[in-house]
């Protein structure tokens, strides 16, 4: 009977140490969406993942995007994730390229737990077909003049402009051809005139050879007059991995803008040029003086035009 009761014990002792153990550890997450070898992924593209049955629940999720299966060379790093899904921008990937991605689960005072890798593919036509610089409208009379630049092309078929008024949609006003294939800048111009209205939002439609679109911030303009030099909140914020910064001008003047790291020190200089009167969209593709791509953080960027200078922040969140 003794031993009989020893033995009961013992097994009560071990379940006990089972649950503990299981309790103690953090679920471990598991790799559902892009699936292994999963290939032609475009972007902005859906991660998800699932968790194992055991353990406690986690309480947050690292996702990492690396070029090897070792996950030293990683390109994405996202974390504190609340959810077990994520939306990633992934056109600062290359095309037609394999990557692997996985998942870290956390949980305070307890080991993170680590998803296998899962390798996906891609598609060739990952990347934006057109990286704009910069896009400006300036008034004439009561003309509205748009005018934008283009870093590079690739099967730019051409844009369509559209306009927006206080009392009616976007509409298609026009059409300017694109380049092609270029890896040098151009420059195009728009000129509309509208018949009533004096304050109107224009955007561009950016059109490829193969029938894909992508649509540009749009920017507002007012044929009335408008006082004073402003500096708005970059748009969208936080942001991954570009983002567009926007700011008017009353008068001609010489205009800069600069990006700064939250130590003061000087990333890349946007703008550095006399511009126009009138609203202007500078660009910031998330990278440095010398084209490398610089880390998630807290940037400053501020605008010089003539006597005026104002600062203000933005999130790079990778």
């Amino acid at each position: 009977m003794k031993k009989l009761l020893q033995n009961f014990n013992s097994i009560i002792i071990s379940i006990l140490l089972l649950a503990s153990c299981t309790q103690a550890s953090v679920k471990t997450p598991i790799n559902s969406s892009p699936s292994n070898h999963e290939s032609g992924i475009t972007s902005p593209y859906t991660f998800t993942w699932s968790l194992s049955e055991h353990g406690s629940a986690p309480d947050a999720y690292e996702v990492q995007i690396s070029t090897n299966q070792d996950f030293t060379n990683i390109v994405a790093d996202i974390k504190d994730l609340v959810t077990t899904n994520i939306n990633i921008d992934l056109t600062s990937l290359n095309g037609g390229t394999t990557y692997f991605w996985r998942v870290i689960a956390t949980k305070k005072d307890k080991h993170p737990k680590t998803s296998d890798y899962t390798c996906f593919t891609t598609n060739l036509n990952l990347s934006l077909p057109v990286e704009l610089i910069s896009f400006s409208s300036s008034v004439s009379g009561n003309e509205a003049i748009l005018k934008w630049t283009t870093a590079t092309e690739v099967n730019n078929y051409g844009f369509e402009i559209e306009r927006k008024s206080e009392n009616s949609g976007w509409q298609k006003i026009g059409f300017v051809s694109g380049s092609g294939n270029s890896n040098s800048p151009h420059s195009y111009s728009f000129t509309d005139q509208p018949n009533s209205g004096t304050s109107f939002s224009y955007r561009i439609k950016q059109l490829d050879n193969n029938g894909q679109f992508e649509y540009y911030d749009a920017i507002t303009i007012s044929l009335a007059s408008t006082n004073g030099t402003k500096l708005l909140q970059n748009s969208p914020n936080p942001f991954n991995p570009s983002t567009s910064i926007k700011f008017y001008v009353p008068q001609s003047v010489d205009v800069t803008i600069k990006i700064y790291n939250i130590l003061g020190a000087e990333v890349t200089t946007l703008v550095n040029k006399a511009v126009s009167a009138g609203y202007h969209v500078a660009y910031w593709n998330g990278k440095d003086n010398y084209g490398n791509s610089v880390s998630s953080g807290v940037y400053l960027y501020r605008l010089t035009a003539g006597n005026f200078t104002e600062t203000k922040k933005m999130n790079l969140l990778k």
